[in-house]
């Protein structure tokens, strides 16, 4: 197996404006080398912001529209697993996803203990809600949501994965096919998939996924009505159901999370930092159309 250096993410995204500089401040924060993010259609400030940060730093903006693409979002990770060739790893996340190694301290760590025939891991959500929030005057999602699920609740057992890039076949929206290799979870021990993407329970040992799913109401709303970037915008299962039933199931907030606590200060000064790159730009504060 030829091994590479570096960690990539990729990801796409649809107007994210507002969440998508403190999603790269965090990730570049806990060692990630590069990013690369496919923009879907976005009527917002979304590129304009990327395409500034990628003057500074290991950022890259790639124009993304959905055109005949039956899947927007597996074909941008299609293109994505052969641009990040010069990389070791990629993981294939959201961006109002989070990966956070608590144990390790930082991305690049947590991966040099993952045994040289682990080309997959499976690293599970846990669910962020509301913290009691109602309105979206925040800076930070971070700071804003600590609250989160307990680790029984049933959404945390999807997985989202980080790939060793040679074995890559395939990478679907949660789980990947190989070339060779196993896939593992966390704690490094054989992935098991009764259904496809999510396991029977959660893993949690070392290493999770953030996922603020919810926010605030009206946050959840919008993002609902974005649409499914696994589809077409043609296809029927583009469309999501968006409605306050849907909110109130995911606003789980019955744990305080402290495993960030410890990243918060190197988030901050990164964020602070490429708040200032957005600021000489004139993209932040944010420019709203």
């Amino acid at each position: 197996m030829k091994l590479r250096k570096g960690v990539a993410i990729a990801a796409i995204a649809k107007n994210e404006g507002k969440f998508i500089a403190e999603w790269v401040a965090f990730h570049l924060s806990i060692g990630f080398d590069r990013i690369i993010v496919y923009v879907n259609d976005s009527e917002d400030d979304t590129e304009t912001i990327l395409r500034t940060l990628s003057q500074h730093y290991p950022v890259e903006c790639v124009s993304w529209p959905s055109g005949d693409f039956r899947s927007p979002q597996r074909a941008a990770y299609a293109e994505a697993i052969e641009t990040t060739k010069d990389c070791e790893w990629v993981a294939f996340i959201d961006i109002d996803e989070f990966l956070v190694p608590w144990k390790d301290g930082s991305i690049g760590a947590y991966l040099a203990r993952a045994p040289e025939d682990a080309t997959a891991i499976g690293v599970n959500w846990r669910m962020f809600g509301s913290s009691g929030r109602t309105t979206d005057d925040y800076d930070s999602v971070l700071h804003a949501f600590r609250r989160c699920s307990r680790p029984d609740f049933d959404f945390n057992n999807h997985i989202k994965t980080i790939a060793r890039i040679d074995a890559l076949a395939d990478m679907f929206i949660h789980h990947a096919t190989l070339r060779y290799g196993r896939a593992v979870n966390a704690a490094f021990a054989p992935l098991v998939l009764p259904t496809l993407g999510r396991m029977e329970k959660p893993v949690y040992a070392g290493i999770h996924v953030a996922h603020y799913q919810s926010k605030t109401l009206g946050e959840f709303l919008a993002r609902r009505a974005k649409g499914n970037a696994n589809f077409n915008p043609r296809h029927t299962s583009h469309v999501r159901a968006a409605n306050e039933k849907g909110f109130r199931y995911v606003d789980r907030n019955e744990k305080l999370d402290i495993r960030l606590d410890s990243f918060l200060p190197g988030f901050d000064a990164k964020f602070a930092e490429i708040k200032a790159v957005l600021t000489d730009a004139g993209v932040y504060p944010r420019q709203t159309r």
